[in-house]
């Protein structure tokens, strides 16, 4: 996956495994909703501090290079910067002004950090 803009490195919350310890209470997007992410959409991640919203630039298989759609309160990513993530990351997608239904706005559940 190759950008002229330096990508950031940054552990993300697998949200997957997040949605395996708390089915009741925590949900991700389907794997169908997962595999049809591409440029232009945007998604919600977590660095475990917080959630943010990024822009898909481009996927290669599983991997994402995204744009960090806000500036964060916590952490070394801003407004701007390039990230890279995986699907098992991805805690809500955006589309077209709709948003799937997730884990709640603005409550992010601590979990496991890691890459998935």
């Amino acid at each position: 996956m190759k950008n002229d803009q330096k990508t950031k490195h940054i552990q993300l919350v697998d949200a997957a495994q997040m949605a395996q310890s708390f089915p009741e209470t925590f949900k991700v997007p389907s794997p169908a909703e997962l595999s049809r992410l591409a440029a232009g959409d945007i998604v919600k991640v977590s660095n475990g501090d917080e959630a943010f919203w990024v822009q898909i630039v481009s996927r290669q298989d599983d991997i994402f290079l995204a744009r960090v759609d806000n500036n964060l309160l916590f952490g070394r990513v801003t407004s701007g910067d390039l990230i890279q993530f995986h699907s098992c990351n991805v805690y809500q997608v955006w589309r077209h002004g709709n948003l799937s239904k997730t884990s709640e706005d603005g409550i992010v559940p601590s979990g496991p950090i890691r890459e998935c």
